[in-house]
């Protein structure tokens, strides 16, 4: 997923499929962020391929995350790169099981957004950048 986090607000994208489309949408957060005089920072998933994907999973998880990157590179635009366990000890203590982990972490960026629909696709995204915004940035 993609979400873009002002303080204020967060809007939740499901993960473009190209690197076309993550670009326009890294380049419409960096003009609303020149437009607003706020500063931009990426926070990043730091990822890799665990033990169980499938070599098709874990090549086209290396792909999208190696664009991202090259698409913040090219924009020029900071990043910090998080690991998974670290913002998610961020948000209490979690199920070991992957599929009951992913549907808390859901749960919480839902009750983050009430009036938003929050999707599997974009709770990650969602709760890392609240925990960007709790743990890196002053108000």
């Amino acid at each position: 997923g993609f979400a873009s986090y002002d303080g204020e607000e967060i809007w939740a994208f499901k993960c473009p499929s190209s690197a076309e489309e993550m670009s326009n949408k890294l380049r419409v957060t960096q003009n609303n962020c020149a437009i607003e005089g706020n500063t931009l920072v990426a926070y990043i998933e730091r990822v890799w391929a665990q033990p169980g994907n499938g070599v098709k999973q874990s090549f086209s998880f290396g792909v999208n995350y190696g664009m991202w990157l090259g698409c913040l590179g090219t924009l020029k635009i900071p990043y910090v790169e998080v690991l998974p366990r670290k913002w998610m000890q961020h948000f209490g203590d979690l199920p070991k099981d992957r599929q009951d982990r992913k549907r808390t972490l859901k749960q919480i960026a839902q009750g983050l957004l009430p009036d938003n629909k929050v999707t599997l696709a974009t709770a990650d995204a969602i709760l890392i950048a609240k925990y960007a915004e709790e743990t890196h940035f002053e108000r």
